[in-house]
């Protein structure tokens, strides 16, 4: 059975016309009737039936059609995957990420990858918190796992975990007790993100020996903002190592209760679209920032 044969079963069944599909085709009308009679001899059915000067399917040949179609997608994709392998990689790759992961793991590398791929240019949105309606239309997202929804249909690879920690501001805790044990921010002023609250706005938060359900005195959707609010010391904040290595070296943050959220970890992720035949843009990326891995 060959594909050119399943091609112009395909276009007859779309035009309902022998003479139509030939048009198309280019070809005679006597050898789109010789391939759909050397269709009908291989699979020992009728496919066509006329009706009012058109070709209908048969019942038979409706479900050959459906298969006929998947058939002929896949070698479309296919011959577009080989021709991108026969050229250079170019074009634009769309990568959706969050913030502080592109400056802290994605742009000190960029340099280099744009030296091994010129051509590709690339586009980048930033988000903070959850965004399940920009990922389709993105290539790669580079984020923690808990800041998307990514679709069922996305793939993802580990790169890293960053620890949680708790952390406030100098001045914040010279007008308040520096907390010592976990039930002591009891009686802090507890900042955190919104997705992480239940309908009591409190945050439960579990560690390796111990449980605790902290309510917020002041929340945000931006887990950026919540940064922000404890650099302006407004209380402590629960958050990714990482997301405040910057602050905590420059002095403009002190961690508190170091150790307490052992076994609590945020892992940072890269995410992209699951295709049968991934994209030469998208799998150069990956394995490019892949070789970073150990460096994370």
């Amino acid at each position: 059975m060959k594909l050119n044969t399943l091609e112009i079963f395909a276009l007859v069944a779309k035009y309902q016309s022998i003479t139509e599909t030939a048009q198309v085709l280019k070809v005679s009308k006597g050898h789109v009737s010789q391939q759909v009679k050397f269709l009908e001899q291989e699979l020992n059915l009728t496919l066509f039936k006329r009706h009012k000067n058109k070709l209908m399917l048969t019942y038979e040949a409706e479900y050959i059609l459906k298969h006929t179609l998947k058939l002929l997608e896949q070698k479309n994709l296919i011959s577009s995957f080989a021709k991108s392998l026969r050229h250079s990689p170019q074009g634009i790759l769309n990568i959706i990420s969050h913030y502080k992961a592109a400056t802290e793991y994605l742009f000190p590398h960029l340099e280099k990858f744009s030296q091994i791929y010129p051509n590709i240019n690339l586009n980048f949105t930033f988000i903070d918190s959850n965004a399940p309606k920009a990922l389709e239309a993105n290539d790669i997202v580079f984020a923690l796992a808990g800041h998307i929804n990514a679709p069922e249909n996305w793939k993802r690879k580990r790169l890293t975990q960053s620890p949680m920690i708790f952390c406030g501001s100098v001045s914040y805790f010279q007008t308040h007790p520096i907390p010592r044990k976990l039930e002591d921010l009891h009686n802090h002023h507890f900042i955190a993100q919104s997705a992480l609250l239940d309908a009591n706005k409190e945050q439960h938060i579990i560690t390796n020996s111990e449980e605790i359900k902290l309510k917020a005195h002041i929340e945000s959707n931006s887990a950026l903002a919540c940064i922000e609010l404890a650099k302006c010391h407004m209380g402590v904040v629960m958050t990714s190592l990482f997301e405040v290595k910057k602050e905590l070296d420059q002095g403009a943050l002190i961690e508190v209760l170091p150790n307490t959220l052992g076994g609590n970890y945020n892992d940072l992720f890269l995410y992209y679209h699951a295709t049968e035949y991934t994209h030469p843009n998208i799998r150069h990326f990956i394995d490019f920032i892949t070789t970073f891995q150990k460096n994370i």
